[in-house]
């Protein structure tokens, strides 16, 4: 027995019908998986900001020439303004679809870190507050770059201030040590997020299977 079929729509609407039906489940599909893709990805950001030199040195209690002693930290400060920072930016993390037609073009778009930094710079813990001063290190060590932050005054390392690990005497000046100091497109956050596109499609491949 044979059976013989016949095509009777052009291979230009069989074509676009297969599409329309590929378009219309992967539609499905990625707001099915949008929350794991997102969760997932929400994961790995602070393993990427903790392998920062910036974070290393921030967390340096009691370390003279740390960015922890040259800022003044209060003990245990350091920690919190880090858990701090990593769940300003996991939470960040914003996935936006673009509904596939048939054409397959669309897709996703995933945003991390607003450019503006307004997530970090309100972080009460990114400021040290002192009877002269409120300090904003984080705004320094962020955006601020390697431009003079203090004039008359420099950072003396001892066992002496707030950390137990400098001073501030007078004389000369003082600006975040360059081999830390970032600006608004080029800082430890955006060193972090850097170069991430393959890890990041790594968790979308395994969501979507």
């Amino acid at each position: 027995m044979s059976i013989t079929l016949r095509l009777v729509d052009s291979h230009a609407k069989i074509s676009s019908d297969i599409n329309a039906a590929i378009a219309n489940h992967m539609n499905v599909l990625l707001k099915k998986k949008i929350n794991k893709i997102r969760d997932n990805i929400k994961k790995l950001v602070p393993g990427w900001i903790l392998e920062q030199p910036e974070i290393n040195s921030l967390m340096d209690e009691g370390v003279q020439g740390s960015l922890n002693a040259e800022f003044g930290l209060y003990p245990g400060a350091s920690n919190s303004a880090v858990v701090a920072i990593t769940n300003a930016v996991k939470e960040s993390v914003a996935i936006k679809i673009d509904p596939i037609y048939k054409n397959l073009q669309g897709g996703m778009t995933i945003s991390i870190q607003p450019n503006t930094f307004s997530n970090l710079l309100g972080l009460t813990q990114g400021y040290t507050a002192t009877p002269e001063a409120t300090l904003h290190w984080l705004d320094w060590l962020l955006i601020q770059g390697d431009r003079t932050i203090v004039v008359g005054y420099y950072y003396k390392p001892s066992k002496e201030g707030r950390g137990g690990a400098g001073t501030m005497e007078l004389g000369g000046f003082w600006r975040v040590d360059p081999r830390y100091s970032g600006n608004i497109s080029d800082n430890f956050i955006t060193r972090a997020l850097s170069g991430r596109e393959k890890d990041i499609s790594s968790v979308i491949d395994k969501a979507m299977k």
